[in-house]
Parts: structure tokens; sequence; C-alpha cells
């Protein structure tokens, strides 16, 4: 079903969905991105092609890439915590974010991840063309909870699903929502 965001993600939420009080909130965002940018640049590339503002260094760590083992590399996640964290918390994060890179791997994300939840929020991410979420230019635009030793991401903000203006191919008539469904958008 389609669903109008009427309700805060705050502990409130994490009461009314029955995750563990002790849970973990983070509203990842990346810092270092200039949108206008985005916008003027995603306006002008050709299809397949990547602007400076697509750099990895960008995302502070709101990309799920792993950057190594220290906090200062995730700022855009631990920076933007809702609720408190601890040191154990935080450790978990970073391996959960080690175990989707296949160099990395010590164990699966299985161990880590509510797949289940985790599959439900990208299928939908790609069903609904929303080059403002986490799929889109910035990686943004979603929750991530930590609850009973496991990660899941919780959609936000995405007004902008099936939005048919924004962000057309370059050269295209064609908006967004015309990008078949097995080509990320970004």
């Amino acid at each position: 079903g389609l669903y109008l965001a009427t309700e805060g993600i705050d502990g409130s939420f994490i009461n009314r969905i029955g995750a563990d009080k002790n849970s973990a909130l983070f509203h990842p965002i990346p810092y270092n991105i200039d949108y206008g940018r985005i916008y003027r640049e995603s306006q002008s590339l050709a299809e397949g092609e990547r602007g400076a503002w697509l750099d990895d260094s960008t995302r502070d760590g709101a990309d799920f890439k792993y950057r190594g083992d220290s906090l200062e590399e995730y700022s855009g996640i631990f920076n933007n915590a809702v609720t408190k964290y601890s040191s154990v918390d935080a450790a978990l994060v970073i391996e959960a974010i080690r175990s989707l890179e296949p160099s990395e791997v010590l164990a699966t994300p299985e161990d880590y991840w509510d797949i289940e939840k985790v599959v439900k929020f990208f299928v939908a991410a790609a069903f609904a063309p929303n080059c403002d979420s986490y799929l889109g230019n910035t990686s943004q635009n979603y929750y991530l909870l930590l609850s009973k030793g496991k990660l899941s991401v919780i959609p936000w903000d995405h007004d902008r699903a099936f939005h048919l203006d924004d962000f057309k191919i370059a050269g295209s008539d064609n908006a967004a929502v015309d990008w078949p469904i097995d080509s990320p958008l970004i």
C-alpha cells in the first residue's frame, strides 16, 4: 500500500513498533554535499556520467561503504543519532557496514541486518523512483534502527517519489519514473 507519513520517527516511534527499549536510532545525513550543484550537474550530465558531487568522500558514511573502524569515518550516521547509543552499538553498526563489503566479510550481512526489512525497503525504493533517497544522488532520507542486535532501514521523506518532473535523464524527455526497475537510479 501507499502511506502518508504523519508520525515523527523518534523515541515514541520506537515504542510503538515494539522495538527493544535500548534500541539506537540514527538519521544518517551526508554533510558535504552541495545540493544546488547536484541539481545543476544532474541536469547537464549524459546518462552514465558521474559528477564530482558523487565522490564517496561526501557521503560521511551514510552510504553503507566500509571506511574503517573509526566513528569519525561515519559522522553522517553517528552525529545524527536520534537516541543515545553505546560504544557497543557503534561497533555493531560499523561491523554491519563492514559485512556488506565482499573483501572485508568476517560475518555475513544476515548476522547484522534484518534482511527481510532491508530488502523491503530497497524494493520499495527501486519501485518508487525517488532521486532524493538512499538510491538517489545523496544516500539520504532514511533512518537506521538498531534493535535486538540487528539493523533495519526505515524510509523517510519520500515526498518526491514518482515526481515526474524531477531528475530527467539528460538529453531525454523521460522522467525518472520511466527508468527500468532493474537499473538503479545512480
